[in-house]
């Protein structure tokens, strides 16, 4: 039983018990929270970037006839209608491409993503190196017909949304602050 208890985390096994000193400041040990409460520590895992994917939906390029009142008339699916999705790597769509989808959020400036990624080294790297922009995909879903279509603006589009979402996500994953020494 208390190896089930271990496994599951509710009882942690001697051999694998840390113990921490901690300095708390002379008023934080003054507070209720410290006098009744509990002080958790969970170790620090890095987070996995591997399945980053963006889904993005084509437009049809079509539409349906529908009646004002009631519902949609006659209109039976065809093959070419059924959604598909086709996965694109980031190195597969153009690099003119990428780079004016980059130049049009300030974020993704040079200057910017040094902060971030001290050894960047070149904005190049940042869309060549796997480990930024090139390990990433986007997967288009659409009509089959739609998808060996795609186009210009539908890679822009999809690398702006993209885009935001790796923004969003930086921001969150970053910190200014550091603790006091005291």
């Amino acid at each position: 039983m208390k190896k089930a208890l271990i496994e599951t985390g509710i009882y942690e096994d001697d051999k694998n018990l840390v113990t921490k000193k901690l300095i708390l400041k002379s008023e934080f040990k003054e507070t209720n929270f410290y006098k009744e409460g509990q002080v958790l520590f969970n170790k620090k895992v890095p987070k996995n970037f591997d399945n980053i994917n963006y889904r993005h939906i084509l437009s049809s390029g079509g539409g349906r006839i529908s009646k004002a009142i009631g519902t949609e008339l006659e209109n039976p699916l065809l093959e070419n209608e059924i959604l598909k999705s086709k996965d694109i790597k980031l190195t597969e769509i153009p690099r003119n491409t990428i780079r004016f989808a980059l130049s049009l959020n300030p974020f993704f400036y040079y200057e910017n993503l040094s902060h971030y990624f001290p050894s960047l080294g070149s904005l190049s790297n940042f869309i060549d190196s796997t480990n930024y922009l090139a390990g990433l995909e986007i997967t288009f879903r659409g009509t089959a017909s739609r998808l060996k279509e795609i186009n210009y603006f539908d890679y822009l589009y999809a690398l702006n949304r993209l885009l935001q979402n790796i923004e969003a996500d930086i921001k969150n994953n970053s910190t200014e602050f550091e603790g006091s020494d005291t």
